[in-house]
């Protein structure tokens, strides 16, 4: 077995001046399965561009025998957040979205997952679509709560210009090799008073600085804040100025930012996590939610139009 990786620039300015953050590989943190006979020692670097902030993995990791895509494809396996009710998130987000629109409209979630967000929607009565690569996702969605997603990428699909009331990437964008160009696609399809909602890790959480430090006290040289070859299975990251480039690039202006820390969206504990480490990052997770350091970044952007 073996893997390949590719020496990229950043993502957002296209700069190749970083910081070195930390190392990731398959064995480069607490809880990974020791190495085994036949099974690769993979590893690459975390690094922060100094021009926009953006954090990526480099060299990127572009082909591995790994699990990336059985855990995005597997209803059983994946879910929202790790509290029990999912829905309660989603309610939330409605609320910040329909505090800006003012009405229910034509609403498009890209990477739609399983559907619940468009669900909750729905139920508000928002007219709803969605985007979502994962075949079973796709019929979960349909047969759980009646969804129709389509089954493919955005710039796969067929929308008309000027469409939406509001588009969403929920936990979306922290996958996404080019993101510059699915912005530039959302820009055409969103209606001119539309609004774009993006919802993402935040790089700057109180909880991955917290990891982190924890990891230089042990005498590890590891990066926490990017997951390339364990679930969730990320090699783009986010923090308040790289998302207000990215979005500055591509025809938005950001109407609101905020650090919201709720329920860990998109986290998910490891089986070999004991019951009292799960209590902890818990405890932590919601104490920095409460003094603004929690492990979500939301934007709201416009269109910028001149």
């Amino acid at each position: 077995m073996s893997y390949s990786v590719e020496y990229i620039n950043c993502k957002i300015c296209n700069d190749d001046n970083v910081k070195f953050l930390g190392i990731r590989g398959n064995m480069e943190y607490f809880g990974a399965p020791k190495l085994i006979e036949r099974r690769e020692h993979m590893v690459t670097n975390v690094v922060r561009c100094r021009q926009c902030g953006f954090i990526y993995t480099n060299p990127k990791i572009v082909s591995f025998s790994g699990n990336e895509t059985n855990y995005y494809d597997n209803p059983e396996e994946y879910f929202s957040s790790i509290i029990d009710d999912p829905f309660r998130i989603f309610d939330e987000t409605l609320n910040l979205i329909e505090k800006i629109t003012e009405h229910a409209g034509k609403l498009l979630d890209v990477g739609a997952g399983k559907g619940e967000f468009l669900a909750a929607a729905k139920m508000r009565g928002w007219e709803v679509f969605g985007v979502e690569p994962s075949r079973n996702f796709v019929n979960y969605a349909k047969e759980k709560y009646g969804i129709d997603i389509k089954n493919s990428f955005l710039k796969e699909s067929d929308f008309p210009e000027l469409f939406f009331d509001a588009v969403t990437l929920n936990m979306t964008l922290e996958h996404v090799d080019n993101p510059h160009n699915l912005l530039r696609i959302i820009n055409k399809i969103l209606k001119k008073t539309g609004i774009l909602y993006i919802e993402v890790p935040n790089m700057d959480s109180g909880l991955l600085k917290i990891i982190n430090l924890y990891y230089r006290i042990k005498g590890k040289c590891w990066s926490a804040s990017l997951s390339p070859l364990h679930p969730p299975y990320h090699c783009y990251g986010y923090q308040k100025m790289s998302l207000i480039k990215l979005c500055s690039l591509n025809g938005f202006k950001i109407k609101k930012i905020a650090i919201w820390g709720i329920g860990l969206r998109g986290f998910r504990f490891r089986d070999t996590d004991t019951r009292f480490r799960q209590h902890i990052i818990n405890l932590l997770a919601r104490i920095m939610g409460w003094l603004k350091q929690g492990d979500i970044l939301i934007a709201f952007a416009v269109k910028d139009i001149r």
